[in-house]
């Protein structure tokens, strides 16, 4: 038994041989459109004759000419893998937690590296003013950590302990990566960055 399938794909074929057969019919009538057919046929098939003939000669050339076509030929075929993965891996990259390197937390800039399977390290805290590394007193021992920038003499007050910041940032970050907010505050840098660059 036919199905709906069977009969769509042979009205499909009628209407192709169809639509051809009434297409050489016009062209035939019609003598520009017939003369122009007959001469692109016939320089079609002299440019295959040529071309077939022209692989059966043979021509005398230099070896190390050969021999330096064929070096160009590799390293230009390796320096377009190389773009290739390069490009590759920077867009996935940009994809990643891993591009995620840094946010603002409790009014500061922090900075921090990636390593492992998106395991932030060693938060640092900048100026939101001048982007200047901020520094803080080790003896200050008390449930706030003071920062003072040496560059414009900003101060800032973390409600945070000088031994727990740290890891506060730490676990801020994962949880940004688990919740997914990390990708907004990647495209804040991204375009932070190419206002600073004019890129």
């Amino acid at each position: 038994m036919r199905t709906l399938k069977d009969y769509s794909v042979r009205r499909c074929l009628i209407v192709t041989v169809l639509g051809g057969l009434v297409t050489l019919a016009m062209i035939w009538a019609i003598t520009p459109a017939r003369t122009f057919a007959v001469d692109f046929a016939g320089w079609q098939r002299r440019y295959l004759l040529d071309f077939i003939s022209y692989l059966g000669t043979t021509t005398e050339v230099y070896v190390w000419g050969v021999f330096l076509v064929g070096v160009i030929d590799v390293l230009l075929l390796l320096y377009a893998v190389k773009r290739i993965i390069l490009d590759w891996q920077e867009k996935s990259r940009k994809n990643s937690p891993m591009a995620y390197t840094e946010d603002r937390f409790y009014g500061v800039l922090w900075r921090w590296n990636m390593s492992g399977v998106c395991n932030p390290i060693d938060p640092l805290a900048f100026c939101p003013r001048c982007d200047m590394q901020f520094s803080a007193d080790p003896r200050y021992t008390g449930t706030l950590t003071p920062l003072c920038c040496r560059q414009c003499g900003y101060t800032l007050t973390i409600p945070i302990e000088p031994l727990k910041v740290n890891e506060n940032i730490v676990c801020q970050v994962e949880r940004k990566i688990r919740t997914g907010e990390w990708k907004q505050a990647v495209k804040d840098a991204q375009e932070k960055h190419s206002a600073l660059t004019g890129s």
